[in-house]
């Protein structure tokens, strides 16, 4: 058995057995951009090659800096609706600004990119001199 393969087996049995943690309350949901992305090193790896150098923190300075700047907006006392108050403004405002930009510049709007899926993985060699 390859590595790929032993690979794809422990992501089908671990997305299998998950629902035993959500049915002991352990956790609700399994949404977490850490365990999706495994869900792409497979083909990933088919397509390019090793992972070298691949950093699975992708979502860890963003969430920290978020944090940070949300709990220094507190007063320290019940942080969690305070930070989620000042995150949804914040959101909001950028949101705003985003119209009021679209509005007075109507020519820069550019029309949202097609999205594509995952490139679809094929075996391939590499001969190397």
């Amino acid at each position: 058995m390859t590595s790929i393969e032993h690979l794809k087996d422990c992501l089908a049995a671990f997305h299998s057995t998950k629902v035993v943690f959500m049915d002991l309350g352990a956790q609700k949901n399994f949404n977490l951009p850490k365990l999706h992305s495994l869900i792409h090193y497979t083909s990933s790896i088919q397509l390019f090659g090793t992972t070298d150098n691949y950093n699975t923190e992708q979502s860890e300075c963003l969430h920290i800096d978020l944090t940070k700047n949300a709990y220094h907006m507190t007063n320290r006392k019940d942080e969690h609706p305070q930070m989620t108050a000042w995150l949804e403004h914040q959101e909001r405002i950028e949101w705003h600004a985003d119209v009021m930009n679209t509005r007075q510049n109507p020519q820069q709007c550019t029309l949202p990119q097609r999205i594509i899926g995952p490139p679809c993985a094929h075996t391939q060699s590499v001969k190397m001199a």
